[in-house]
């Protein structure tokens, strides 16, 4: 298997590794981490300039080429210069000592945010016109320092098709919201493909909306996505409402009641 990475420093970002090489860097993250939590699913969360953020590299570069064709040039391609912006949200399974879910933020830098990069640069492109200006505008952001851009998330094939691919995607989401939280990030942007987002918006409630009120369109082998905006400070009341009218028992009440009131954290290894 060829080795696809960007090297900056000391640090090389791999998007392509062996099996071998990801159980023996998933070995040593569980050791160092050396925590009490009697679970078989954790979710650390760790800077992009970590080693162990390319665990996380992995699950996207596997996923994102399983859906979309998106090979490990194209995914150096596309996030080379958000690496040291970044940081990952991993779920990895302790028995098996394997990355089975990624989550993705990128933060503001010198280089901006990717998804306000993305459609600025490629209005010829799109059905609609947004700049970064623009955006900022509309949605009342008032410094990009207080917004995250959610760059990926990604939940190895294994696991997708299942509850406990699910509860992954659960985990990763509320890691990212409680970090947002305690660093009092106020918006959220991001691309996300038809079929996360109707998961997201409709069965999870999370109150995301189209960035400014644009349609569906095509973007790096998705055939729809949606460019979202969240203003961060309404998603409790918001997904607490819904919660709330959940039955107790049901399958949408057991998610909502991680998501929202973080019956799960104590698998939040940070």
């Amino acid at each position: 298997m060829s080795e696809a990475y960007i090297h900056s420093g000391d640090m090389h970002y791999q998007y392509e590794m062996s099996r071998e090489d990801v159980h023996r860097l998933t070995s040593r993250l569980i050791e160092e981490k050396n925590d009490r939590v009697d679970e078989q699913y954790k979710c650390y969360k760790i800077e992009g300039f970590s080693e162990y953020s390319n665990l996380a590299r992995q699950i996207e570069r596997q996923v994102f080429e399983d859906k979309f064709g998106n090979d490990a040039e194209e995914m150096e391609r596309e996030y080379g210069l958000y690496e040291e912006a970044s940081t990952f949200f991993l779920s990895v399974d302790v028995e098996s000592k394997q990355p089975i879910g990624a989550l993705r933020i990128i933060r503001n830098s010198v280089n901006g945010l990717k998804t306000l990069n993305d459609l600025e640069a490629n209005q010829a492109d799109l059905p609609f016109t947004i700049t970064q200006r623009r955006a900022m505008l509309q949605h009342r952001i008032e410094s990009l320092n207080e917004c995250w851009d959610i760059g990926t998330v990604a939940v190895s094939k294994e696991y997708r098709h299942s509850m406990l691919g699910a509860d992954v995607s659960i985990q990763l989401y509320r890691g990212m919201y409680v970090t947002a939280m305690q660093e009092e990030v106020k918006h959220f942007v991001s691309i996300i493909d038809d079929k996360a987002h109707a998961i997201l918006t409709e069965f999870l409630g999370i109150p995301f909306v189209p960035l400014c009120n644009s349609e569906p369109f095509e973007y790096l082998g998705s055939k729809a996505s949606h460019a979202t905006y969240g203003f961060v400070p309404d998603f409790y009341e918001n997904m607490n409402q819904r919660r709330l009218l959940m039955p107790d028992g049901s399958v949408e009440r057991r998610v909502l009641d991680k998501l929202v009131q973080g019956a799960a954290d104590h698998t939040l290894i940070f």
